[in-house]
């Protein structure tokens, strides 16, 4: 059973700023919560009591004070949420971090035993795996999380390409504190 908002599932926008990939350093902030169109249904063809993207037919969102009121609702605070995504995070660092050892690994394996360049590469993604701490930009990552009754959180997916279009005024007002 999903954690509910007025008997409608509930899951979490999370904003992951990923400052570097060697070695990872990802920060996040707090985005929104997500609330379904209809009233939670365990039937899985009942797609508007599962689906709370916005996009998809979700209800509505619910900024961070509102969440809070649910969280509280099941016995939970923000403190202790945010200690949880910590937990997701950091495992998220992890695998940035081994990923990206593999792609140098496989990239010098390649180029042979004498680290040769392979002629597979070209200059331009060379200087990319050599110098992927030495990056001046940053990626934003959507992670959508969900949290059951008993405060356990799951990640659900994480999107490469977040929208940031605020189509309300309350959208706008949740957006806004994420990039001060």
């Amino acid at each position: 059973m999903p954690l509910l908002s007025g008997g409608r599932k509930l899951d979490f926008r999370v904003f992951i700023g990923v400052l570097s990939l060697d070695p990872a350093v990802l920060v996040w902030k707090f985005g929104f919560g997500r609330t379904a169109r209809s009233k939670f249904s365990a039937g899985l063809f009942d797609r508007e009591s599962h689906l709370t993207n916005t996009a998809r037919g979700g209800r509505g969102v619910l900024g961070p004070q509102e969440v809070g009121e649910v969280l509280k609702r099941y016995g939970l605070s923000m403190g202790e949420f945010a200690q949880k995504m910590d937990k997701i995070v950091h495992g998220l660092t992890g695998v940035l971090e081994e990923r990206t050892r593999q792609e140098k690994e496989k990239f010098w394996r390649k180029g042979g035993d004498r680290g040769e360049k392979s002629q597979n590469f070209s200059e331009e993604k060379e200087e990319e795996l050599l110098h992927l701490s030495d990056c001046n930009g940053f990626e934003v990552l959507a992670a959508d999380v969900i949290m059951n009754p008993e405060g356990e959180l799951y990640l659900l997916e994480l999107n490469a390409s977040p929208d940031f279009v605020a189509k309300s005024r309350k959208k706008f007002e949740i957006y806004r504190p994420i990039f001060e």
